[in-house]
């Protein structure tokens, strides 16, 4: 005899399984999101277990980094100032000067966001620090809570996706470290912590182009050429649910990196 609690476990798979399919075909349905196509410096190819058969590619894009000229901070709240902290839903009232502040900032959880990511093709990559080498060309530029405002102002679909992310108040202060305390001037900012699906599936009508790579990404730009140019390029479509799949794969030769 079957057990009651076998039934309801085996039913749970089933309706988890089912959700899942429900939810890839909406959001694969009607026009996509976004269309747009990056390099292996924004997809990574990643290793997977021994007994998977999925091959997964991992977003990587270009986390704001802290500037800091003589022991001070230079570069600001940026656009992820107090303004778009509170737009997104952050209580700032209490000012960061305040030391009594610090704790109460500092264990502030995570908040889910729209991000917008801005793919700088080489053409437009700009200067050295920007564009060349491995590091992504995938950076992002605004938040927000309505996807279709964001959309609005940032039309080009091709230029801009928007997907879900998760969004993190951080407080920055100077330390004095002859008074031994934190010097005025501190101030809030935020920071894109990760997206919430950081990595897609390549299905198999497309697998056949990266399963020849004999390495990892992180093992190719470690051993590989001094250029460290990528190897393929993939054209992703965001659809309804704000997610990614994966539309077509190519290899690219030296003279399309």
């Amino acid at each position: 005899m079957i057990r009651p609690g076998i039934l309801v476990a085996a039913a749970v798979v089933l309706a988890a399984d089912a959700w899942m399919l429900w939810s890839a075909a909406r959001n694969r349905s009607g026009s996509p999101t976004s269309v747009i196509e990056l390099t292996e410096r924004e997809l990574r190819l990643v290793q997977v277990g021994k007994d998977s058969t999925a091959l997964l590619l991992r977003f990587e894009f270009d986390r704001e980094r802290f500037r800091k000229y003589s022991g001070k901070f230079e570069d600001g709240p940026g656009w992820f100032d107090k303004a778009k902290l509170e737009q997104v839903g952050f209580d700032c009232r209490r000012p960061p000067d305040d030391p009594a502040s610090a704790l109460r900032y500092r264990s502030m959880p995570d908040k889910e966001v729209f991000v917008v990511l801005e793919y700088k093709a080489a053409a437009a990559a700009g200067t050295e620090s920007e564009g060349t080498g491995f590091r992504s060309r995938l950076s992002a530029v605004d938040v927000g809570l309505d996807p279709g405002a964001l959309r609005r102002s940032y039309p080009e679909t091709r230029r801009f996706l928007i997907t879900r992310g998760l969004a993190r108040l951080r407080i920055l202060a100077e330390w004095d470290a002859d008074r031994r305390s934190w010097r005025p001037g501190a101030y809030l900012r935020g920071t894109i912590t990760d997206l919430l699906v950081n990595q897609v599936n390549v299905p198999r009508p497309h697998r056949a182009v990266l399963d020849g790579l004999q390495q990892t990404t992180e093992d190719y730009y470690r051993t590989g050429p001094d250029s460290g140019e990528p190897r393929y390029n993939v054209v992703l479509h965001y659809g309804r649910n704000f997610e990614p799949f994966v539309a077509s794969c190519r290899l690219l030769s030296a003279g399309q990196q």
